[in-house]
């Protein structure tokens, strides 16, 4: 999505990586927050570009079943197992149509690597990524363009990832696309199997993504859902969730998908 090549690093292109290369993340704190969970779709206060993300964490409990998703996001069902939110800055002289397309660029996380906690070592978390033509496994295609996102805001992509094994048809919706904001939403399209389990049901992750421009770049949020229609399964291990959350920041900002120190060690 919105990054460079892997060991690319050119100040005029679209991600001004050079500085952020040379700074480390240090590794960001996951406690579960006791603030309320999020009411806005708005970034909000954002670290620098040289900064570590931000992360906060609410896990189930007390009011979690009844928490109402901010209108904005499209979400209808309430409540959550899981919400991580990240925020940070992309350095980035691209405009709208040049992160759009990036966004559209799906087949470029093919091999996209996280820090494992149960393993311990940095994982390929995206085995394979592909835009699809309609919701169907077979209907592979090349990416999406900046245009067709605008034209046709709800598009499908496929992808397996490291853990379930099998493609799971994931649905994005572009909510906003102006010269200075762009907001999607990507929901699970079909359930989530393990073997002969199912993990997750349609929609029940959801994820937000929303940039806004800054000074310094595009200001970054993703907020992530893990909703009540899946299994205690899925959220016994959050710092795996804050990992994953992670590594799409350093994908979307063209940095090392390994550089250390991982977010959640």
């Amino acid at each position: 999505m919105i990054r460079l090549p892997r060991h690319a690093c050119s100040c005029g292109a679209l991600l001004l990586c050079c500085l952020a290369l040379a700074t480390p993340l240090p590794a960001t704190a996951v406690e579960p927050t006791t603030e309320p969970p999020p009411v806005s779709c708005d970034v909000g206060p954002a670290p620098s570009a040289t900064a570590a993300p931000t992360v906060r964490l609410w896990m189930e409990g007390e009011d979690a079943d009844d928490w109402i998703p901010p209108p904005c996001t499209g979400w209808t069902e309430p409540g959550y197992r899981v919400l991580v939110e990240l925020t940070g800055t992309i350095p980035a002289d691209g405009d709208t149509d040049a992160l759009l397309a990036q966004l559209g660029a799906v087949s470029g996380m093919r091999g996209l690597k996280y820090w494992s906690v149960s393993d311990q070592a940095w994982q390929i978390l995206v085995i394979d990524s592909s835009a699809l033509s309609s919701p169907d496994d077979e209907a592979r295609r090349g990416d999406f363009t900046a245009e067709e996102l605008v034209s046709e805001p709800e598009q499908y992509f496929v992808q397996a990832d490291n853990r379930a094994g099998n493609p799971v048809i994931y649905r994005m919706r572009l909510l906003e696309a102006k010269p200075d904001r762009i907001a999607l939403t990507v929901e699970n399209a079909t359930p989530i199997r393990k073997l002969f389990l199912t993990i997750a049901d349609a929609g029940a992750l959801q994820s937000l993504h929303v940039l806004e421009r800054r000074e310094e770049g595009w200001a970054y949020r993703l907020l992530s859902r893990t909703g009540l229609g899946s299994m205690g399964l899925v959220t016994s291990q959050p710092e795996s969730l804050v990992n994953r959350a992670a590594a799409l920041y350093r994908h979307f900002a063209g940095l090392p998908d390994t550089m250390e120190p991982p977010a959640a060690p």
